[in-house]
C-alpha cells in the first residue's frame, strides 16, 4: 500500500492536472463575478445617496406638464387595451399592472436563510401562509416607495440621450450624470419621469440577482471539483484500482522491448516477469517459423479448393447411385 501511495502522488496523472486547470478557471470566474457584484452594490448606494439629496431640494419649475401640446392625444393601455389620455396613461398602466400582479402569488412556505443585499421581499402573506419571493423593489404588494418624501423629480437628463447603454454604463458615474442637470419639476406633477426611482432600483436588483446566480453556479462547480479531487487518491480508490507503469527501452542487438519496473511491489514484479516471458516466447516462435511467400500460400489454397470440389463430386455420384438403386 505505501508503494501505491507514493507511485500515485509522485507521478501526477492527467486527470489531476486537468482538474487543477478547471479549478483555477473557476477561481478566476468567481473573482470576476464577485467584483461585478460589488460594483452593482455600489450603484445601489450611489442611487440611495442621490435620493436622500433630492429630499432636501426645493422644486423650482412649477409649470405643469399637463399643458404641454405633446400630451393632447390618446393611447391604448398595454395591459387592459383601454384608451386613456397620454398625460394619464403612465399612471394608469402602473396601476393596471399592479392590480393584475396581485392576483398571482410568488412565495414559499419557508423564509430564505440567505438574502444577499436584501433583494427578496420576504414579507409574510397571511392569505396563503407563504413568504413573498418577488424582488423587494419590484414587489407590487408590499413595497413602499421611497419617493414620497422627495419634493422634486430628480431624473438625470443624461439618460434622455437616444443611444443604447448597458446597465453598468447607465450607473457608472452618478456625479458625471448629474452634471448635465436633472428634472426640477415637482414629483407629483412630473408625468414624463413617473416612478423612475423604483424602475432604476429594480434594474440594478435584476442585474445583481443574475450575477449572484452565476456566482453560485461557479461556487457549485468549484465544490464538485474539490470533492472529486479528494476522492481521487483516497485509500479505497488505491485498493480498488492499481496502475502499473513500465519503463520500456529498446535492446540494441535484438531490437526487443525490455521491460523494467520501478517503485513497484511484488505483484508488479511478477507481472513484469510474465510480460518478459511472453515476449521471449513470441520472438522464439517467430524465429523458428518457416518463411512462406505469397506463391506458396496461393498454391496451397488452390489445392485445397480443388480437393473440396472433387469431394463434392464424389458425394454427388454416391447420392445418384443410391437414387438409381
Amino acid at each position: 500500500m505505501p508503494n501505491r501511495v507514493h507511485s500515485f502522488w509522485d507521478n501526477m496523472s492527467y486527470s489531476m492536472e486537468h482538474s487543477q486547470h478547471l479549478r483555477d478557471a473557476a477561481e478566476e470566474q468567481i473573482q470576476f463575478f464577485t467584483n461585478k457584484v460589488r460594483i452593482f452594490a455600489d450603484f445601489q448606494d450611489e442611487l440611495q445617496k442621490w435620493i436622500s439629496v433630492t429630499e432636501k431640494i426645493e422644486s423650482v419649475n412649477e409649470v405643469a406638464v399637463n399643458s404641454s401640446p405633446d400630451m393632447d392625444f390618446v393611447l391604448h393601455c398595454s395591459v387592459c387595451a383601454l384608451e386613456f389620455p397620454a398625460k394619464l396613461i403612465v399612471k394608469h398602466m402602473e396601476r393596471c399592472f399592479v392590480r393584475n400582479e396581485k392576483q398571482s402569488c410568488y412565495g414559499t412556505p419557508n423564509k430564505s436563510q440567505v438574502n444577499p443585499y436584501n433583494i427578496f421581499c420576504e414579507q409574510f402573506n397571511k392569505a396563503n401562509n407563504t413568504f413573498c419571493k418577488r424582488l423587494r423593489v419590484l414587489c407590487s404588494e408590499h413595497y413602499k416607495s421611497t419617493e414620497n418624501a422627495t419634493k422634486v423629480c430628480g431624473y438625470p437628463f443624461a439618460w434622455n440621450k437616444n443611444k443604447f447603454r448597458s446597465v453598468i454604463k447607465t450607473f457608472d458615474d452618478m456625479q458625471a450624470l448629474l452634471q448635465e442637470g436633472f428634472c426640477h419639476c415637482p414629483r407629483k406633477n412630473c408625468l414624463q419621469h413617473h416612478n423612475w426611482v423604483q424602475n432604476a432600483m429594480g434594474l440594478i436588483d435584476v442585474e445583481l440577482l443574475n450575477l449572484l446566480i452565476k456566482l453560485d453556479e461557479w461556487f457549485e462547480k468549484k465544490r464538485t471539483l474539490q470533492v472529486s479531487e479528494t476522492m481521487r487518491g483516497d485509500v479505497l480508490s488505491l485498493f480498488c484500482d492499481k496502475t502499473v507503469r513500465f519503463n520500456t527501452s529498446v535492446d540494441k542487438d535484438s531490437s526487443i522491448l525490455v521491460c523494467t519496473s520501478g517503485n513497484s511491489d511484488l505483484a508488479d514484479d511478477m507481472q513484469c516477469q510474465n510480460a518478459k516471458q511472453f515476449m521471449n516466447a513470441t520472438m522464439a516462435n517467430i524465429k523458428g517459423a518457416r518463411y512462406t511467400d505469397c506463391n506458396d500460400v496461393c498454391d496451397d489454397n488452390t489445392q485445397v479448393h480443388f480437393k473440396n470440389i472433387a469431394g463434392k463430386e464424389n458425394n454427388n455420384r454416391i447420392m445418384c447411385g443410391h437414387t438409381a438403386a
